[in-house]
Formats: structure tokens, C-alpha cells, sequence
């Protein structure tokens, strides 16, 4: 489901493809940072 979404989003917003792998690159950081932490500890 959030794959599909996230096509449709590119699909809507050809003019900001760029934008929108940004912010999907801070989200992915952002959702993994913490666990990556957590493994080294």
C-alpha cells in the first residue's frame, strides 16, 4: 500500500521528483537512525 502511494505521489508531482526522494530519504534516516543506535549499544 504505501509503495502504491508513494508511485501515485511521484506520478502527481513529476515537477518535484527530487523533492519528494529528499524527503523520503530523511524519512527512511529518520525511522532507521534510532534502530541503528539501538544495534550498537
Amino acid at each position: 500500500e504505501n509503495i502504491q502511494n508513494t508511485n501515485i505521489k511521484l506520478e502527481q508531482n513529476h515537477h518535484e521528483p527530487l523533492k519528494l526522494i529528499e524527503n523520503m530519504k530523511e524519512m527512511v534516516l529518520k525511522a532507521c537512525l534510532p534502530a541503528l543506535d539501538n544495534l550498537r549499544k
